[in-house]
């Protein structure tokens, strides 16, 4: 059992299991902050200040199902979801605020006629990002996930011929 205060994760080293300490972080409302993709400047702003973060969602399951968010919770890139509509209109109350406190939310009504074809691969893209969180237990669903939606995942690849 993960704990109930948010875990800030920092890896340094060029080999390890980012997806797994993203996970912890994510699953605690944390943070994760890879020392190999940002300054030690910018790591440490970040480490100094509690970021505005997506906590969850509330809806009815029998309007929408699978539902993701992004795999980072932090909210200074934006934020997306995704999910499929089984009826419309339907509503998500999405909940925000810092480490698990929630301080504002906002409800969103989902219309039929927003679906399009190229969100059902957004959907699968967010939801391989959100399995690949852990890869070794959900290694066959990325897989069939990757080949149906024509995604590149660790266990497939694109192969692009040129004459």
């Amino acid at each position: 059992m993960l704990s109930a205060i948010p875990v800030t994760a920092v890896s340094s080293a060029p080999v390890n299991d980012n997806a797994y300490l993203k996970f912890i972080a994510l699953q605690t409302h944390g943070r994760f902050i890879n020392l190999n993709e940002t300054t030690t400047e910018s790591a440490l702003n970040e480490m100094a200040k509690e970021p505005l973060q997506f906590i969850g969602a509330t809806y009815n399951n029998e309007e929408i199902t699978e539902f993701f968010s992004q795999v980072n919770s932090q909210l200074q890139n934006g934020f997306s979801f995704a999910g499929i509509l089984k009826k419309g209109p339907a509503s998500v109350t999405l909940q925000f605020g810092y480490g698990n406190k929630t301080t504002f939310s906002n409800t969103i009504i989902i219309k039929e006629d927003a679906a399009a074809e190229n969100v059902k691969r957004i959907w699968a893209t967010t939801k391989i990002a959100r399995l690949e969180l852990e890869y070794e237990k959900n290694k066959a669903e990325i897989t069939k996930l990757g080949k149906q939606f024509s995604i590149v995942t660790q266990n497939t690849s694109l192969l692009v011929l040129d004459r």
